[in-house]
């Protein structure tokens, strides 16, 4: 009576290789959804961010900036270079168009207070395509004919409305609530010398990850809306609690290179 040869474990692993890789590449397309879509960061998986990165390579980031607004642009691209190993590219209103900004991973949004409806459209569309945006202060809350009429198309992915100005050269206290990747490492109560803009939050979907206590008052500081990509407001300029921490954990939050 013949008897076949037993398999070995050698020839068990053999057989198991095709399962195996088959499982690597599943693995592997699930991490880099899970990293496109910034459901992970790259930085959650040790090793991953080099690996995604050489991939799909670093992250354009736009700067759209206006003539008015609180906040000081230049000094929050200088920081965000000197902190990231990302390069900030210029874009004034007057080129903003959503075919412009598509090739972006993140815009950021600052000293633009005045914006037209279609400088605006093409902001929203660009989220509407699974972009991140980083809205600082008082952008975008007055139209072209002068109107203070708050955020208008953007409020809804904001999920903020400006409540009623903007306040100049005040020493504020910035409290964080609860724990988020923006103000990791930071200090709870850290004070400020800042300009912020007095804005109401939808907290029935919002993540407050911030507030600015300015003498009695208590008003939003930083907002979260997870959208398709990521959207965050600052009612104050990042760039005003020099925090090199805080910027670096900002642009790691919202870019994945």
């Amino acid at each position: 009576m013949y008897l076949p040869p037993k398999e070995t474990i050698k020839d068990k692993l053999v057989k198991s290789i095709p399962h195996i890789v088959a499982i690597a590449i599943l693995a592997l397309i699930l991490l880099i959804v899970l990293t496109k879509f910034k459901w992970i960061p790259c930085d959650a998986v040790p090793g991953w961010c080099p690996v995604y990165c050489s991939i799909f390579g670093h992250s354009r980031i736009a700067f759209i900036h206006g003539d008015t607004g609180s906040g000081n642009p230049d000094l929050l691209k200088d920081m965000i270079m000197s902190q990231t190993w990302h390069i900030t590219e210029d874009v004034p209103l007057s080129q903003v168009s959503y075919g412009y900004l598509q090739g972006f991973e993140l815009v950021i949004v600052e000293h633009a207070r005045v914006m037209s409806d279609g400088q605006l459209k093409a902001v929203e569309n660009y989220l509407s395509g699974g972009g991140s945006v980083l809205w600082i202060g008082d952008a975008g809350i007055e139209d072209v004919n002068g109107t203070v009429s708050g955020f208008r198309r953007m409020k809804s992915y904001l999920l903020v409305d400006y409540a009623n100005q903007t306040i100049n050269d005040t020493v504020a206290n910035m409290t964080t609530i609860g724990s988020h990747a923006i103000t990791q490492g930071l200090l709870h109560n850290l004070p400020l010398t800042t300009s912020f803009a007095q804005v109401t939050v939808n907290e029935a979907v919002a993540t407050k990850v911030a507030e600015l206590k300015w003498h009695s008052e208590t008003w939003p500081g930083i907002v979260e809306n997870k959208y398709v990509g990521r959207v965050v407001y600052f009612s104050f300029p990042p760039e005003d609690l020099k925090s090199k921490a805080m910027i670096s954990n900002l642009i790691g939050f919202l870019v994945s290179c």
